[in-house]
């Protein structure tokens, strides 16, 4: 899971590289609204990295979604569905929604967590360990 603030500020992520990634999606889980992103892609040090701003919006659960598809042909069918009256959200849910028709391919599948707290932790109290003195009973 990736944390991220509320913030216009630039902020990046870390994605493991993927082969023939042409798009990314980001869906707010709360209400399956479409999410501007406008971040620039590059790889360093194994990782695929993402910087840009993200609108988001505190406490709120996103999936972001990478697809391996034909660029050209979306882009043909988005602009056409814009042209035809449809908001730039409402032809990109049309356009996800029949993805098979631009032979894609999901690549990426992420979470990603908008919190505004400086400290969180995902994992905050979600492993208990036990002690043991380490001591054997051989019978």
């Amino acid at each position: 899971m990736i944390v991220l603030k509320e913030t216009e500020a630039e902020q990046e992520i870390r994605l493991l590289p993927v082969e023939g990634l042409t798009l990314l999606v980001l869906v707010n889980e709360a209400d399956n609204s479409i999410a501007d992103i406008d971040i620039t892609m590059s790889i360093e040090d194994y990782y695929l990295m993402g910087r840009g701003v993200f609108d988001l919006k505190e406490d709120n659960f996103y999936t972001l979604k990478g697809y391996n598809t034909d660029l050209a042909n979306y882009q043909s069918k988005l602009s056409e569905l814009e042209a035809e009256g449809l908001t730039k959200e409402e032809a990109i849910a049309a356009c996800l929604s029949d993805f098979n028709k631009f032979n894609s391919e999901l690549v990426i599948y992420e979470r990603i967590f908008c919190t505004n707290q400086s400290n969180y932790d995902i994992n905050k109290d979600g492993f208990n360990s036990n002690e043991s003195n380490n001591d054997y009973i051989i019978i």
